[in-house]
């Protein structure tokens, strides 16, 4: 069913369908989705079937690490969803195996592979009151180039951009440090004519580290489109 609606998503036209929500667990109703110039779609099982893999241009897969993954589900199901905490943990434990087959199986096919770290041990664990920062490993396809995009990020302080290539096929870009509002305005009038060419007139840009991992991915996203056109 969602390969034929994708397909119809490309082909331009309107399909009807349920989203899953994260916050109660459910599938919503069925809602109308119009076909556009750009059209992202988000989900645990994207990958998985090849027929539905060969139908994306640009693939993402988010992978955090293994203790930073725990406690976000922690901290999301004690507030959102009324678990205690070792309810959650028991639900980890207990698909783990799932995961590794049906989810994290899928990371092989992605073009970007981005990975948050905590900067230091969680502790406590799943509690708002953690204090610690994130930073970001991106593996990509050795197909996207990012020359222009890191010379333009490497002229603000307080990032820390480290670039390397990994194989004949994969590069590895590390995130760390600080993105102030400097930084966030320069992404945007950067992209100003872009986005707007999207239709996104005025866009939110997170001022901090996800707001560089963000740019990054945007530029994949036009220089997919522009290799392909």
């Amino acid at each position: 069913e969602e390969v034929a609606t994708l397909k119809k998503l490309r082909s331009g036209q309107k399909v009807w369908r349920r989203m899953y929500d994260h916050n109660t667990g459910l599938f919503t109703e069925q809602v109308p989705v119009s076909a556009k110039q750009m059209i992202i779609l988000e989900g645990l099982h994207s990958f998985y079937l090849s027929d539905q893999r060969s139908l994306f241009d640009l693939s993402i897969f988010l992978a955090p690490e293994e203790t930073l993954a725990t406690h976000w589900k922690i901290c999301r199901d004690m507030k959102k969803r009324r678990y205690n905490s070792e309810q959650v943990t028991a639900q980890i434990a207990s698909r783990r195996g799932d995961v590794e087959r049906h989810i994290n199986s899928q990371q092989q096919f992605a073009d970007i592979v981005i990975t948050p770290y905590p900067d230091r041990p969680i502790e406590p664990m799943g509690k708002d009151e953690a204090v610690f920062d994130v930073y970001y490993d991106l593996m990509l396809s050795n197909r996207i180039h990012l020359d222009e995009t890191l010379d333009f990020m490497s002229g603000f302080e307080g990032i820390d951009i480290h670039h390397e290539y990994e194989s004949n096929d994969d590069q590895r870009v590390t995130i760390k440090g600080t993105c102030d509002k400097e930084c966030q305005a320069a992404m945007l009038t950067w992209f100003e004519e872009r986005l707007q060419h999207i239709g996104a007139r005025k866009a939110d840009w997170p001022a901090d580290l996800f707001g560089v991992v963000l740019f990054i991915i945007i530029h994949s996203i036009f220089q997919d489109a522009e290799n392909a056109g």
